[in-house]
């Protein structure tokens, strides 16, 4: 594996580590707690600036209650693409998890359904002031 295609494993490892940790509204303290390590290391472990080890990997997988495999998407996909890189770029933005959390507390699918539209149309009047 070149050096690029392993520093963006790391980056996409970490946003993986990351997405779990904030769905699961546990801190980096935490998590360090857990794997043995600092909050500081955790950050490192997210950004992709450290990459965990196998030990601490399995140990993740354990505290988030997730095969391992799922730190691994590109391995279910025979392209060997990342399919859910976008997705995880989502998650990993703290106000956009706290925005989708928000989004499904709401029961009613009518009411889902106008804030969709809202959101869209704001979206757009955005789209429309950058150009």
């Amino acid at each position: 594996m070149n050096l690029d295609k392993q520093e963006s494993e790391g980056i996409r490892l970490g946003k993986t580590l990351r997405a779990l940790r904030l769905m699961r509204r546990m801190k980096q303290k935490d998590l360090g707690n857990a794997l043995g390590v600092s909050p500081q290391q955790i950050q490192k472990y997210e950004s992709g600036k450290n990459v965990l080890s196998p030990d601490k990997l399995r140990i993740c997988a354990h505290v988030f209650d997730v095969p391992m495999i799922y730190f691994f998407p590109s391995v279910n996909d025979p392209s060997g693409r990342d399919s859910n890189g976008s997705d995880l770029d989502l998650l990993a933005d703290k106000s956009n998890l706290e925005f989708l959390q928000a989004l499904t507390a709401v029961k009613d699918q009518a009411i889902k359904k106008l804030m969709l539209q809202f959101v869209r149309a704001i979206v757009a009047v955005e789209a429309r002031k950058k150009s």
